[in-house]
Formats: C-alpha cells, structure tokens, sequence
C-alpha cells in the first residue's frame, strides 16, 4: 500500500512548556509553603520533597537546556509526582487536575503526522481528522507546502518537514490518481 507522510512542526509547543513551567512553580511555591505551615507525617514529607525537587528539575531543565535528559520525561514525571503529592495530602481534586493536565500536555507534545493513503487522508488535529477522497478538491505538495483543499470551501496548507524524503512529482500524481477516482 502506498502511503506518504509529512511531519508539520508543532507551533505551540513553546507554549505549552511555559504553561507547565508556570505550573512547576507555582506548586513548588505552593508545596514549600504547606511545609511551613504545617509538620506533614513521613510519607508525605518524603513525597513533597521529592515533587519539589522535580518541579525544581524541571524549572532548572527549561531554562538551563539540559541534554542528558529528555524534557518530556522530566516534565511528566514531575507532574505526576505533584499529583500524587496532592493526593497524598488529601486534596484529590488538585491531583485529579494535575493527571488531567499530564494527559493534555503528554498529547500537545506527540509528532504532529498528516497520512495520505489510497484511502484516506488523516490530519493530526484533536480528535484527529479523517479525511475520504471524496470530501477533495485537491491536494499538492509544492517546495515543501502541502495544501489540502476541501469541498466545503476549507483549504490547509502547513510547511512540512519530509527532508526530501518524498518525490513531488510521484506525490502528486498519486493525488491526482486518487481523486480522480472519487
């Protein structure tokens, strides 16, 4: 079967890092401030520290570039160690929110992939798109911009990343096979 794969770069993914760094230290300040408000039992004690040190890793990670680890690994450990502090502690509805936020950042961060097959065409939106042959008007892929264009008057282009991975030509004649068929 004949597939073609573009990667299109992620544009809000600088957002996102500043959204969870804004949340890293607002719960470290958060978390040092119940250690002083309160004497929290042994596991709880060695539970906050341990979601303060991350969340300090991960402040320290954003802004130092550290390489030797993966970002999205420091960051979603460390929100998942302050979930499981908040939860500890009682206040399930902030832990709650902190998985809900791990779910949502983990899937801002995925490879964004728009697949094209003698069936289909996938867009990586959320939920991600289904596109049949029947609902185009064309698609083309000229120096690096891919434009889809729809029937219901709806055109995407994005700049993708293929490297030269894919013949132009052979790309869009396969287009044009296909939608001529529909």
């Amino acid at each position: 079967m004949e597939q073609f794969q573009f990667i299109i770069p992620n544009g809000k993914s600088k957002l996102y890092d500043r959204f969870a760094i804004f949340l890293f230290i607002l719960n470290a300040v958060v978390i040092a401030a119940f250690f002083t408000r309160s004497i929290p039992n042994d596991l709880q004690l060695y539970i906050g520290l341990a979601a303060l040190a991350l969340s300090v890793l991960a402040i320290l990670y954003y802004f130092l570039h550290l390489s030797f680890l993966k970002k999205s690994e420091v960051f979603l450990l460390s929100m998942l160690m302050i979930a499981f502090y908040w939860t500890s502690i009682g206040y399930w509805w902030i832990g709650l929110l902190m998985v809900i936020l791990i779910m949502l950042y983990s899937r801002s961060q995925r490879e964004m992939l728009i697949r094209i097959n003698k069936e289909q065409v996938t867009y990586p939106s959320f939920p991600q798109k289904v596109i049949q042959w029947d609902q185009l008007n064309n698609i083309v892929l000229k120096d690096g911009l891919l434009t889809i264009d729809m029937k219901n008057n709806k055109i995407i282009q994005h700049l993708v990343n293929d490297n030269g991975s894919v013949n132009e030509k052979a790309f869009n004649e396969f287009c044009q096979a296909k939608l001529k068929q529909s």
